[in-house]
């Protein structure tokens, strides 16, 4: 977990403790949850509280299974989701992590930046749902009208599924700080490349050649991958908003 200490406060607080204390010098000590001052003879000033920045386990909503921790034996762990739309009758989720590492197609034939002919896209709505839920899950995940995009913002076709990756404006909509698109791999989804590198599948073609675009991991929107090379899976779902608490 990522410690912010407030070190701008901390520097008047120690200015104030030696104006008042008359002290000549002042000692700083620091754990995992404070950081407190002592002066020359050993005595607390002051103890401040260090604050966290990342958000709890319990932030996120769990729904479905799929391996994480790269330990077959102790069975699939849950899956964390970000709740990232509600329209009333229904949630959009998106995995908090990079689940596995796919191409986004096999093949590299006329078409293979199209969603609606990709390799990926059939092993999310088959593979993916049938491992990661059960029967009664998936019958709570919603079919969802998913609009593709060619190159330099050309629309292409509309596919229904029940498993998806985000597109380039849903990514600007949801995070409109580039950093909070970031995300790491899982364990088990790490042995699933030779070299991680924290960046996964969007929906958006950089070309109609073979390029597709990806959010890499300082949550940057990228265009280096071919549709034949394995990037990050992060599926996004709609699911019913009675088989979820939040």
């Amino acid at each position: 977990m990522n410690k912010v200490r407030k070190l701008s406060m901390l520097a008047v607080i120690v200015f104030f403790a030696c104006m008042f204390t008359g002290c000549t010098e002042l000692f700083l000590e620091t754990s995992d949850d404070t950081e407190t001052i002592f002066d020359s003879t050993g005595e607390i000033v002051t103890e401040l509280e260090v604050v966290t920045e990342t958000q709890k386990d319990e932030d996120y909503i769990l729904f479905g299974n799929y391996e994480q921790d790269s330990d077959v034996e102790n069975g699939s762990e849950s899956i964390q989701w970000i709740l990232l739309d509600d329209n009333g009758d229904s949630c959009l989720l998106l995995s908090r992590y990079i689940l596995d590492y796919k191409d986004f197609n096999d093949t590299t034939i006329a078409k293979a930046t199209s969603w609606g002919n990709s390799t990926l896209r059939e092993w999310l709505n088959n593979d993916f749902v049938n491992s990661a839920f059960t029967e009664s899950e998936q019958n709570e995940i919603k079919w969802t009208e998913v609009q593709d995009y060619k190159s330099e913002n050309q629309l292409g076709d509309i596919t229904s599924d029940k498993v998806f990756i985000l597109s380039y404006s849903q990514v600007l909509q949801y995070f409109p700080d580039e950093w909070s698109s970031a995300t790491t791999s899982t364990e088990y989804a790490k042995t699933q490349k030779s070299y991680v590198t924290d960046s996964y599948w969007l929906i958006d073609s950089h070309s109609s050649a073979l390029y597709k675009y990806l959010i890499n991991s300082e949550g940057i929107a990228d265009n280096k991958p071919r549709v034949n090379e394995s990037e990050g899976i992060r599926p996004a779902i709609w699911v019913s908003k009675t088989a979820i608490e939040y």
